[in-house]
């Protein structure tokens, strides 16, 4: 990367070192790892990501400012094209574990900031990780659509803590089901196959047939069809003989 060594394309203000930026780059790449991120995912996107984060959180006043796209200009690569939804991604993972650290707590965090606590993130992203998904099970156990009612899940777990506190909202609610008394909250992490799934477009067949009974296969044959399933002694020799070769 050229912000790695003077040049006079590049200002000084964005000029880091290399030993900075990759041990930050390789502890945002661990932490993609561990929510999943990196799953099916082409290497690339995902490095250029981090190097951008890491070299952005290292000086943020003056960093914030510069987009991506200025980034890979100054540092002289290239900018594979889902660059930018892995760096949307990474965000979002500091996002959601930014409010676990106490001295954050009381801020208000979102996309724009949270790279300023960058560092502080990954120095406890271990303890972040686990209470993040022990919040996210204890609602789950927990979550009620009433705030009065004390109905137990599976879990059997209120979703308020050992001294009485609210744990907050689920972190994303599922259509309960009918006559259901409890919310249903999806896991933290995801693979992207199952948070990012693509639509497929309905086949004008299938939307023909939506009225049709469903073929299994154990239909009776009528008589009329059963002339197309009988086959000559001919046709036997010429299916055994291939079968053969095959």
């Amino acid at each position: 990367y050229n912000l790695f060594r003077k040049s006079a394309s590049v200002p000084s203000i964005f000029l880091e070192d290399k030993d900075k930026v990759v041990d930050r780059a390789l502890q945002l790449v661990e932490l993609a790892s561990e929510t999943w991120l990196v799953t099916g995912r082409h290497p690339v996107p995902i490095v250029t990501a981090a190097a951008y984060l890491a070299w952005q959180s290292l000086l943020p006043r003056h960093r914030l400012k510069c987009s991506l796209g200025r980034f890979c200009l100054l540092a002289g690569v290239r900018r594979p094209p889902p660059t930018s939804q892995r760096v949307k991604e990474m965000v979002d993972i500091l996002v959601r574990l930014a409010p676990q650290l106490a001295w954050l707590a009381s801020q208000r965090i979102d996309a724009k900031t949270v790279v300023k606590y960058t560092g502080d993130i990954l120095r406890h992203r271990a303890l972040l990780l686990r209470q993040t998904l022990s919040l996210a099970r204890a609602e789950n156990a927990g979550g009620q659509t009433g705030p009065s009612k004390g109905m137990e899940t599976d879990g059997g777990e209120d979703s308020r803590d050992a001294e009485g506190e609210d744990t907050g909202p689920p972190l994303q609610d599922q259509p309960s089901p009918a006559g259901s008394t409890h919310k249903r909250t999806a896991p933290v992490f995801l693979p992207p196959c199952l948070t990012q799934r693509k639509r497929r477009k309905p086949c004008p067949e299938a939307e023909g047939s939506q009225g049709m009974e469903l073929i299994t296969g154990e239909e009776e044959i009528s008589d009329s069809e059963i002339e197309q399933y009988l086959r000559t002694p001919e046709e036997v020799a010429a299916f055994r003989a291939a079968r053969a070769i095959l």
